[in-house]
């Protein structure tokens, strides 16, 4: 992905990786702190709860309202994965990863193929 911060890159890249060991927890696990990343490259403040960058992700028009599920579906598995017995499986990974990547395109990649403005 050519625009998105080095950071943010990173951490999708490694839960890629992961996804291609069947590390199915762990995918989830960075697809949720990817959104935490997110907010901070846009301008959130460090150190605050993960419903705060959440909130401001979509408060600040980087997600559109009708896109909230998509992230509340991340932060809602990774919560699960994070506090809950239950396995993640493959699907739950595979789910998370493409709602990944629809954030990281619509937040980096699309604005990041527009011309500057003149």
């Amino acid at each position: 992905m050519e625009y998105v911060p080095p950071e943010s890159a990173a951490i999708y890249r490694e839960a890629r990786n992961c996804m291609s060991v069947n590390a199915y927890t762990a995918v989830v696990l960075l697809c949720r702190k990817l959104l935490m990343h997110i907010g901070v490259a846009e301008g959130a403040e460090e150190n605050k709860p993960f419903a705060f960058y959440m909130n401001y992700l979509v408060d600040a028009g980087y997600i559109a309202q009708k896109s909230r599920p998509w992230v509340d579906r991340i932060r809602n598995k990774g919560n699960d994965a994070n506090h809950e017995i239950a396995p993640i499986t493959r699907t739950d990974a595979e789910e998370l990863i493409a709602l990944s990547q629809m954030v990281l395109q619509l937040v980096y990649e699309y604005p990041g193929r527009l011309p500057p403005p003149a």
